[in-house]
Formats: C-alpha cells, sequence, structure tokens
C-alpha cells in the first residue's frame, strides 16, 4: 500500500553546494564584476514621478549589509534575535542580510501599524523570538517608538537605550560615489571595525519566518542557510530562471512568499528584483501589470485572489496600455487555485501580449521554505473529477479529462467538480498519509502531504511540542519498496551540499521523519492535487466538504456576492443550544460579505437561494448564512480566508452582521449582534480593524 505514494526526487549535483551560506552567496555577486553594478532590488513607490523608485545594485547592498552588520556585532550576539520593521523597499533587504551577515537571526514582521490587532500580533512576534534589538528606518520611528514605549517592558528597549537600530544611513553613500565604488574597486570597501563575523554553514539559523496563522496563531518557523538555499536552487530549476530574470511582487516582504519566494532567490542568482506594496496593489490592481510592463520583469507569484482581482477590476483603457509579452512565469500558490482563474485571466489579457502558457500552479508551505512544486516545463494539468467519490476521499476522474484512468468513472449524470494540479515535488520525497493512522494511502486516495527534503525547516521556534507533533512524525509502518531508494540509503545529494546533524528535525540523522504539512491532497498519475486543510474540513454526516467549495459555488451564482470573501465552517450546537456539542451536532455555516444597498425582503430571498445552491450542489444542509459588509471577512496578508478566526469571531458575537437567516439551534448556539437596521451595505468600511480587512 502506498508504493508509489512515496517518492524521492531529490537531485545530486546541485547548485547549492556551491555556497557555504546564503551571505556568502550575495558577496560573490557583489564580487563579480557581471553582476556588481547590476540593480538587485528595486522599490516602486511612485509609478507616475521620476524619482518614484529606489533601488540598490549588488555592490551597494553588500556594502550597506556589512555595514548593518558591523553595526549589529556591537551591540548583540551572534543567535540574538532581531526584529525587522520596516516598510517594503530595499531598506527591509539590506537588514535583513544585514542579519544574515552578522549571524544574528532575522525577525521579518508587519510594521506594528495604529490597529490594536496588529499591535498584539508584533507584540506576540517580538515575545516569542525573545528579540534583542530592533531594526527600523527613520521614517517608520515615530510608529515603533509609539509601540515599544506601550510594552512597558514587555517587549525590547525603549528607543533611547541600544534596543532600537536604525538601519538607514549604515553604510549609505551617494549614488555616484555608490557607482565609483562598484566601477573601480575590485572588492567592495570593508565595513566599519567591529567584531570578527561569525562562521556561517548551513545549519546555521537565518531567519524566523512567522506563519500567517490562517488555521492558528502564528508560529516562527525556524529557517537556516541551508534551507535558503536549497529552496532557492529549487525555484531555480523548476521555473528556468538565471541571471538575466527580473522578478516583480507586491507580496509584503515579511510574508514568505514575497521574501523567500521572489527576493532572495533573485538575488542568490545574481538576478534583478523589482517591487511594490500590497496596498499599492490592492486599491488599484493594475499598478502590478505595469510594473511587470515598465520594468520587463518575467517571473511573479500570488494568490488566486490576485489574479481573479486583476481580471475584474483592470480597466478596458488600462489594459490597452500594457504590454505582458515578456511576462514568462506567473506562479499562482497559497490558496486553492481555480480552474475559471487561470482561463479568464489569460483570456482578458491576451490582448496585451500575455503568453497562454504562463500560469504555474504551485503548491508551498512556510515549513518548506516556501516552494515545493509546480509543473515543471509543462503546461497547468485541470482534471474534473466525481464530486461524491472526493467526499469519500477518493480522485475518481471523469471520463475524457487526462491519461491514466482510474479503476472507476463517474456515473451518468454525476456530479463533478475540477482540481488544478500543482505537478510534482522534485526535491522532496512525498507521501499521502491517512492523518489518523499514521498510514500510507495508495495512489487517487485523499490524505494528508508529508515531506521529507533538505528545504524542510529545523521546526517552530520555542514550540518543542508543535516541532515533535509537525517536524517529526513517522509512519506506522515501514514503506517497504516504494518508489525510489530506501530512506535509510537514499544517495547524498553531494559533497558540501549539508553537513551532518543531530538537532534538525527533519535530516539525514533522523531518516522516518516526516513533515506533517496539514494540507490535504492525493498523488494521481504523476500529479500531485492539493484539496484543502485538514482543520478546515468540513465533516457532516460522514461526507467530506471542501469549504472552498462552497464559497466558490456561492459567490459564482449570486451576483452581489461576487468578487467579495466568503468563509464556511461548522459551529457545534449541542443539545442545548449551546456551542460544546458532538460532532453530528454541528451546524454549517457561510459568513459572507455583500456589496450594494438591498431590501430585507430581497435579503430574504438571497438567503434562501443561497441555502438552496449548497444543498442542490453538495448535498448539505446550511444552518445559517451571516451577510456581512465587505472587508469584514479577515485574510492573511497573502489573501488566505482565515475561516477558523471568522467562526472565533462569529461565536464571540464580535460580528455585526447585515444579514442573518440561522436555523433555531445555530441561533441558540451563536451570540450575533444586533442587524444593522440601515442595510446600508458597502457604505462603511466595517466594525473590524483594517488589518483584518483584506479583501478588495
Amino acid at each position: 500500500m502506498g508504493e508509489r505514494n512515496r517518492r524521492d526526487r531529490r537531485s545530486p549535483g546541485r547548485e547549492d553546494a556551491v555556497h557555504r551560506n546564503y551571505a556568502d552567496a550575495i558577496r560573490r555577486q557583489a564580487a563579480d564584476r557581471s553582476t556588481r553594478t547590476r540593480a538587485a532590488v528595486t522599490f516602486v513607490h511612485d509609478f507616475d514621478t521620476a524619482d518614484g523608485r529606489t533601488s540598490l545594485t549588488y555592490g551597494q547592498l553588500d556594502l550597506r549589509a556589512r555595514s548593518i552588520a558591523a553595526a549589529l556585532l556591537q551591540r548583540c550576539t551572534p543567535g540574538d534575535r532581531a526584529l525587522l520593521l520596516h516598510p517594503e523597499g530595499p531598506e527591509c533587504v539590506v537588514a535583513f542580510l544585514g542579519c544574515l551577515y552578522a549571524g544574528v537571526i532575522a525577525v521579518p514582521s508587519p510594521l506594528p501599524g495604529r490597529f490594536r490587532p496588529q499591535q498584539r500580533r508584533v507584540t506576540a512576534i517580538a515575545a516569542d523570538a525573545g528579540t534583542a534589538i530592533v531594526l527600523t528606518s527613520t521614517a517608520s520611528l515615530p510608529e515603533v517608538t509609539a509601540w515599544a514605549e506601550s510594552l512597558d517592558g514587555e517587549g525590547p528597549e525603549s528607543p533611547g537605550g541600544c534596543g532600537i537600530l536604525l538601519t538607514d544611513g549604515l553604510g549609505a553613500v551617494p549614488p555616484d560615489a555608490a557607482g565609483a565604488l562598484v566601477d573601480t574597486e575590485p572588492t567592495p570597501a570593508p565595513a566599519p571595525a567591529a567584531a570578527p563575523a561569525p562562521a556561517l554553514d548551513h545549519d546555521t539559523v537565518a531567519l524566523l519566518q512567522y506563519t500567517s496563522g490562517s488555521t492558528g496563531d502564528p508560529k516562527g518557523v525556524v529557517v537556516t542557510h541551508g534551507n535558503l538555499l536549497h529552496n532557492a536552487d529549487s525555484i531555480r530549476r523548476a521555473f528556468g530562471v538565471d541571471r538575466t530574470t527580473v522578478f516583480g511582487s507586491w507580496i509584503p516582504h515579511y510574508h514568505d512568499m514575497g521574501l523567500l519566494g521572489m527576493i532572495l532567490p533573485a538575488l542568490a542568482l545574481g538576478a534583478s528584483s523589482v517591487t511594490m506594496g500590497p496596498t499599492g496593489f490592492l486599491k488599484r490592481p493594475h499598478r502590478w501589470l505595469r510594473m511587470m510592463d515598465e520594468f520587463g520583469a518575467t517571473v511573479s507569484a500570488a494568490p488566486d485572489f490576485a489574479y481573479e482581482l486583476c481580471t475584474r477590476r483592470v480597466t478596458d483603457e488600462q489594459l490597452a496600455g500594457l504590454d505582458l509579452s515578456r511576462w514568462r512565469i506567473a506562479c499562482n500558490g497559497s490558496e486553492p487555485v481555480r480552474p475559471a482563474t487561470l482561463t479568464d485571466f489569460a483570456k482578458r489579457f491576451a490582448p496585451a501580449g500575455l503568453r497562454a502558457d504562463v500560469f504555474k500552479p504551485s503548491y508551498g508551505l512556510a515549513e518548506a521554505t516556501v516552494f515545493v512544486s509546480t509543473p515543471v516545463g509543462r503546461d497547468p494539468v485541470v482534471r474534473r473529477f466525481d464530486e461524491a467519490r472526493l467526499a469519500d476521499g477518493a480522485l475518481v476522474p471523469a471520463a475524457g479529462t487526462g491519461a491514466g484512468q482510474a479503476r472507476e468513472t463517474p456515473g451518468a449524470g454525476a456530479s463533478t467538480t475540477e482540481l488544478v494540479s500543482c505537478g510534482y515535488p522534485a526535491d522532496f520525497e512525498v507521501t499521502i498519509v491517512d492523518p489518523a493512522t499514521r498510514r500510507p494511502v495508495p495512489d487517487g486516495t485523499v490524505g494528508e502531504i508529508w515531506l521529507r527534503g533538505d528545504s524542510v525547516a529545523r521546526g517552530y521556534w520555542n514550540a518543542p511540542e508543535a516541532t515533535d507533533r509537525v517536524f517529526r512524525a513517522t509512519l506506522a509502518e515501514p514503506v517497504a519498496g516504494a518508489g525510489g531508494p530506501a530512506a535509510d540509503s537514499a544517495p547524498s545529494p553531494g559533497p558540501g551540499h549539508r553537513s551532518e546533524r543531530t538537532d534538525q528535525a527533519n535530516g539525514p540523522d533522523r531518516a522516518d521523519r516526516h513533515l506533517r504539512t496539514g494540507d490535504l491532497g492525493a498523488v494521481l498519475d504523476g500529479e500531485l492535487f492539493v484539496t484543502g486543510r485538514i482543520k478546515e474540513m468540513i465533516i457532516l454526516r460522514g461526507r467530506n466538504l471542501y469549504p472552498q467549495d462552497i464559497e466558490y459555488e456561492v459567490r459564482d451564482r449570486h451576483a452581489p456576492l461576487q468578487g467579495l470573501c466568503g468563509a464556511a465552517f461548522t459551529v457545534p450546537v449541542g443539545d442545548a443550544g449551546s456551542p460544546g456539542g458532538r460532532r453530528e451536532d454541528e451546524a454549517l455555516v457561510l459568513v459572507h460579505e455583500i456589496r450594494g444597498r438591498h431590501e430585507r425582503a430581497d435579503l430574504e430571498r438571497l438567503a434562501a437561494s443561497v441555502r438552496n445552491t449548497v444543498f442542490q450542489g453538495f448535498g448539505a444542509y446550511l444552518g445559517g448564512l451571516v451577510l456581512v459588509r465587505r472587508g469584514t471577512v479577515p485574510r492573511t496578508t497573502s489573501g488566505k480566508i482565515q475561516r477558523l478566526r471568522t467562526r472565533e469571531l462569529l461565536c464571540s458575537g464580535e460580528l455585526r452582521p447585515v444579514h442573518t437567516a440561522l436555523g433555531p439551534a445555530l441561533a441558540r448556539a451563536v451570540p450575533l449582534s444586533a442587524e444593522d437596521p440601515t442595510d446600508r451595505v458597502g457604505s462603511r468600511a466595517g466594525t473590524l480593524p483594517a488589518e483584518v480587512r483584506r479583501a478588495p
């Protein structure tokens, strides 16, 4: 059982074996005459002015990073944690590299902002990481100061002490002087005198990447220099990128997709990275496409909603001025990939020269650094499966939807659903596992995706129990005769690739350890299909339902909901009509945003139609529909719907609905706030703070 589901695709002779650590990769680019004067990072903060962009060459980047490292080593020791509080831009990148140069563990974080939830998140990150110093810029100092002074001794020192370091100005030189430096000096100028730089290798911890928390509290993923190099090289080979590639991104720099998926691979290659802020994209989506055009960017990555947003919001006039013919790779990841998104985006922007084969549906997670898999050298595979059999945990293809038909085929008139393949991981050993029994399952059977490979992070910071549970999972039985060599006898990826260690959660010292991703999926005909998250799975009367399918079907069939966010989940109602009942006493709930102004009678008809859509499409009774204003459903910074957080807001009475349609038991179980009597949907931003209002 499971012989075809356990595969080892690790490749010998990898490029990442060349570098001792990630800082070494940057130093080599700065010392190389062919890349020293090349723009390494560019940030666009104003598209309409000549000085609306800031760039640093590799020579300047290295000089700034070494100067920041020198300042850090005068204030802390290698292994200390530095909290990075910068807006998007080159300053954030040089601060990050300065930490890596000094052997100080970088902790990228969003700025505290003005609202308490965001401030609480930053405070929690600083406390969990045990921050020794805060790095920020002069422009952000007032905001950071206000936050630091509010901690009452619970966090970093006040600005009057040595706890906050301003990075702008450290190593900065006028542009003409910087140009002269990199043009004439055989090597970059030395940084200020400081303690000797520590010895860094693949096992040295580079950063703590705090997860976005789509299904729970954020955790600090411990990422090593070796993880960064291995994953960057995986991206290089999977997408065919090189020094001539221009990466373009709007994803926040503290997010794994933005920093580890777009910026750091570009720098390791000696390529160029062009970025803009996420707020600019959400307000004016066409600016992302304009950036790709004006800078000749060839690679970008974004969640599915970003492509859908562009398709819907970019006007004909804006489209007419775009040239997207150089865009070669559009990575779609971080949330379920919808087939309609691929076709609609390609059709909408074909007049701008967008290639039909630009899309690369991808799978990844912070616990595996960022990138896991994508279709390599071919178009995405979209297949249609029997919906009822999928609910039972089996991928049964509909007739004529691809090679390698399964033994079963859907019956006549059976409902089907489309899934997009994320290719197959080239640098991970993948096992699909029954999460209850921890035993591998056959191909075509849905289970939890377990991974092994050199991109798997060390674990969660300061969380040994969670690390053991997630990063050190073991199968209930050995997988004898699996595809590829046995784990204990896997060939070495090459000398110098990774040193032996005993404390790595997923390393050669424990060949039986796996990363439990928490994601559900199946392998069929050599393709990995990701179907959802275990924690978000809806189980009703023994049937498995995927919340994103319910949300999409309802949104697609009701115009007032289209383009907005919804969250489907279950709420335990119990025999007494209060939370805490048995699994079979759970009620299906959909919280969905709505646009426009509506009379109560119209909302009641809409609720009845939504309930009918769910019953007809999924055979499930919708116990409750809660309509809220646009921007209410919380999302992560990368656009993921926070379904569990939405459920918490509902059950705590923090949602302010526009309209509710609840069954009797659910009405007793959920303490909803009073409905807005005006029904002026969309006239205000909503009742939640801005940092959880992620809907476009």
